[in-house]
């Protein structure tokens, strides 16, 4: 899945990473959300110990673990990362660390109403019309307490509030609902949530719920059938106007302006007169002429 929302974005940077197999520098946003989600909805985290025992360790501090490990990590990425992203980074642990201090407790109305079942579940999805399986995971999988549904929860570490979820969250959350529904034989689609982490000066978290749509799963498949596509025709397109295409966020933006630019003389070369009567034929269907 992943591969395929990346294509969406901009099928360049697909082929730098996948087919040249460049190396990508990481981002703080994919740092701190892997983090924390090792440390709340990990095979070892939070949720981990609640399936396990009932209950959070007593003698763990969640909150200090994850600083200890982000303060690790940022010594390890740091030269790797953009000059504008170091100090993000560093500004961003205690802020986050805060919010796993008030996620992490059995009252906490972010999940209180919510029974966890399975943390970091791995689909392989297959679809007529496809080579391979769609491949993803899932953060949790949950029972709600007053619904008596399933529920599957997305965790986000992010600069700003989650206002819903991107069209891409929405796409993947539905998309493990319906593998969901498939591995549990149910008859209804999952509800999807996004816990969101809002890593901003004054850090708060964000609940936002929403019904998983067989559109928004249809959409996944049709991106996948476009990434299958370029795989298959070598077509990589380029996008500009991504929301991601600047030095900061892509780690090939110098390397791929540079391959995908055309001097002038080219774009002379490649320009063509405008047709005239004077240096086109007609043909008249009609009357035969």
């Amino acid at each position: 899945w992943s591969a395929s929302n990346a294509f969406n974005d901009c099928g360049q940077k697909v082929y730098y990473k996948r087919v040249l197999g460049l190396p990508e520098r990481p981002g703080v946003g994919l740092l701190l959300g892997t983090l924390g989600d090792e440390i709340v909805m990990g095979t070892n985290g939070y949720f981990a110990d609640v399936i396990r025992t009932g209950e959070p360790e007593a003698n763990r501090d969640y909150a200090t673990d994850f600083e200890k490990d982000a303060n690790q990590r940022f010594k390890e990425v740091k030269d790797s990362l953009h000059p504008e992203e170091q100090d993000e980074f560093s500004d961003s642990i205690p802020r986050v660390k805060t919010l796993i201090q008030e996620y992490c407790q059995p009252e906490c109305t972010m999940h209180k109403h919510l029974k966890p079942i399975a943390i970091q579940s791995e689909y392989n999805v297959r679809f007529k019309g496809l080579r391979v399986p769609i491949k993803g995971y899932s953060d949790m999988v949950a029972y709600h307490a007053d619904t008596e549904r399933y529920v599957v929860v997305d965790m986000k570490v992010q600069k700003r509030k989650a206002n819903g979820g991107t069209v891409g969250q929405r796409y993947q959350i539905s998309f493990y609902g319906f593998a969901e529904m498939m591995k549990r034989d149910l008859d209804y689609l999952p509800v999807g949530e996004i816990h969101c982490f809002v890593r901003k000066k004054n850090p708060e978290l964000e609940h936002t719920m929403f019904p998983c749509r067989q559109d928004d799963v249809t959409q996944v498949l049709q991106l996948t059938l476009n990434y299958q596509f370029g795989i298959e025709s070598n077509y990589w397109p380029l996008n500009r106007q991504s929301n991601l295409c600047n030095p900061k966020y892509c780690s090939f933006y110098d390397r791929c302006h540079k391959d995908n630019e055309r001097d002038i003389q080219v774009l002379k070369d490649l320009y063509e007169k405008t047709p005239t009567k004077e240096n086109v034929r007609f043909v008249d269907f009609n009357n035969g002429v």
